[in-house]
């Protein structure tokens, strides 16, 4: 194996990781902090943290830089799709459909920018999308899934989902003029403004709970703010950039194993084999697609 792939590998994994501790922790502090509040000050204490970083690069603002807010708004809207389609549906048919997004990823890389999709980059897809799919089996069989049940929240889901592949494929184009942390910055500014009077207004109708919120509440915002809105899409960005837009994308399909091992070490729960059947397959999807020749 080349040591690019091991090195795109190792990045892959840790995005997973990253991804699992915002599903895991976000439970945690959707417990003591209203929803629109809880996703403002992740993004707050994300642009608070990536700020820094961003202003050391001297970036030249100017016209380029609407473009690329009209860009984050892409990714925006997946976070707000989300949000709301979740109210209307099960969490297990929204992980279900979240293994769309390497495929609309790959179909539009072809489209917009003439990746090629070689024969590799179709197995490994595909082995990825069954990995991920055995975990999503054995949800099903303990909290159910009907996805006809909740079609309204799907259907919205499923538009953010497309939304954010679209952002995931322009995103290469835009990296010829900007770097990853510009492109995550913006998207992370964005985000943050446009959450904010959805916050406020949430606040104003039943505001009070920031006197009650745990150390375990703060904890697990701050965690999720500082690598959840921060660290996790400069690794994403970085990935469409050294990789591809479809291995980025398909570090969808290591996220829920991530999250398998987190709850199992942190509240006891079982891995079954199936489950690291699941995980290899995933594992070894990613390995073969960022070992393809996406680029012509």
């Amino acid at each position: 194996m080349k040591k690019g792939a091991i090195i795109l590998i190792m990045l892959a994994i840790s995005e997973s990781i990253f991804g699992a501790c915002i599903i895991v922790l976000g439970k945690v502090a959707l417990k003591e902090i209203p929803q629109f509040s809880y996703i403002f000050l992740r993004f707050l204490l994300g642009s608070i943290t990536i700020l820094p970083f961003y202003l050391r690069e001297k970036p030249r603002v100017g016209l380029s830089i609407v473009k690329v807010m009209f860009l984050s708004i892409l990714s925006t809207v997946n976070v707000f799709t989300f949000v709301i389609g979740i109210k209307h549906t099960t969490a297990n048919s929204a992980g279900l459909l979240f293994t769309l997004l390497p495929i609309v990823v790959a179909v539009l890389s072809v489209i917009i920018i003439k990746e090629t999709v070689t024969p590799r980059t179709v197995l490994g897809i595909l082995l990825g999308f069954f990995g991920e799919l055995l975990a999503a089996i054995i949800h099903a069989n303990s909290d159910g899934l009907d996805l006809m049940a909740g079609f309204v929240g799907n259907l919205i889901i499923l538009m953010g989902i497309v939304s954010f592949a679209f952002y995931t494929v322009l995103s290469k184009n835009f990296q010829k003029k900007h770097t990853s942390i510009e492109l995550t910055t913006w998207f992370v500014f964005t985000t943050t403004v446009v959450f904010a009077i959805p916050a406020i207004s949430e606040n104003l109708a039943s505001g009070g709970w920031w006197h009650y919120i745990s150390l375990k509440g703060i904890f697990a915002i701050s965690v999720t703010g500082i690598i959840g809105a921060a660290l996790y899409y400069i690794l994403y960005q970085y990935l469409i950039r050294n990789a591809s837009p479809t291995v980025a994308s398909m570090t969808q399909y290591l996220q829920p194993f991530g999250v398998f091992l987190l709850s199992s070490l942190f509240i006891g729960e079982n891995i079954t084999a199936v489950l690291l059947i699941g995980a290899v397959l995933s594992l070894v999807g990613v390995w073969i697609t960022a070992n393809s020749n996406g680029k012509k």
